[in-house]
């Protein structure tokens, strides 16, 4: 049994359902994974976390309007609480076809200080200032505060030097030892350099850094994702290869749940209740495995 088509019955559904994609038979299953892939880089997945700011938040943030302070506090509240904060982001977050550049480059967000919502759209509205941080599994790193209309917010070389300063622990892995230090580019040619699919590496103090956030591919897209979308395809494979090798212990087991029949067996993916990805048997509901989420 191939399991892939089954995983992207799910996509497909998700896609639809939740991000009002209409086209999906416009791509093949490999876009259409890499889109939902794309939205689980994006979006961030409501919990407590903890917030550490740079040394140049607090000082930034007495210099903005009160409204944008108040905003501030507001998310920095919903964050602390475990509260979605994806209303602050970019209204093209929800677009599953939308890169974001400085993501995948430097695993960096950006979130509108605006906690004023009409209520007709997901979204705040937007922001004269945006807050730059890194989203990590229970921590968020308050990075910079920066105007929206600075056409190089997105590709300050400053943010990693903050980075740098602040939590060098983070930044040690990404050095690039023993080789000579590369060309030191502009902020204006980094910004370039992405448009153009190529990917470069940030100079500080004669040091160079691969990008934090993964990379971005020629064709503009995130490398992580990439990467992840072949570790599925190879997972799907493994099980497609288990489930061949425990198929008649399988059944034999279903066989003792009330109002099964092996003749309408049928498997669907779907989430356990720690937000994993699992494979279920959909007449019973009996959960077969849980597999890392997409």
């Amino acid at each position: 049994m191939d399991f892939f088509p089954k995983l992207m019955d799910l996509v497909k559904s998700e896609l639809t359902s939740s991000y009002k994609m209409t086209d999906t038979s416009a791509y093949s299953d490999s876009e259409l994974l890499l889109f939902r892939l794309n939205l689980n880089e994006k979006l961030v997945q409501p919990k407590p976390r903890l917030i550490i700011k740079s040394d140049k938040i607090d000082s930034k943030r007495v210099t903005i309007p009160t409204e944008f302070q108040n905003a501030f506090n507001v998310l920095e509240g919903k964050i602390s609480n475990g509260h979605d904060i994806n209303p602050f982001l970019s209204k093209m977050a929800i677009n599953p076809k939308l890169d974001d550049h400085l993501l995948y480059d430097w695993k960096i967000h950006h979130f509108h200080l605006n906690d004023l919502n009409d209520g007709t759209s997901y979204f705040n509205e937007r922001s004269d200032y945006l807050l730059l941080a890194i989203v990590e599994d229970d921590s968020v790193f308050f990075i910079d505060i920066e105007h929206h209309s600075d056409p190089e917010v997105f590709v300050k070389q400053e943010y990693i030097k903050i980075i740098l300063d602040n939590w060098p622990h983070k930044m040690e892995r990404y050095e690039i030892k023993g080789i000579s230090v590369g060309p030191e580019y502009s902020n204006d040619e980094i910004k370039k350099l992405r448009k153009a699919g190529i990917q470069t590496c940030v100079v500080i103090a004669d040091k160079a850094y691969a990008p934090i956030g993964g990379g971005l591919t020629a064709a503009g897209t995130s490398v992580k994702q990439s990467l992840k979308a072949t570790q599925i395809q190879k997972t799907m494979r493994r099980l497609s290869k288990w489930y061949e090798n425990n198929k008649q212990p399988l059944l034999d087991s279903l066989k003792q749940v009330p109002g099964f029949d092996e003749s309408k067996l049928n498997f669907e993916f779907g989430y356990a209740n720690n937000e994993r990805l699992a494979l279920f048997e959909f007449q019973t509901g009996v959960l077969i495995c849980c597999l890392d989420s997409i």
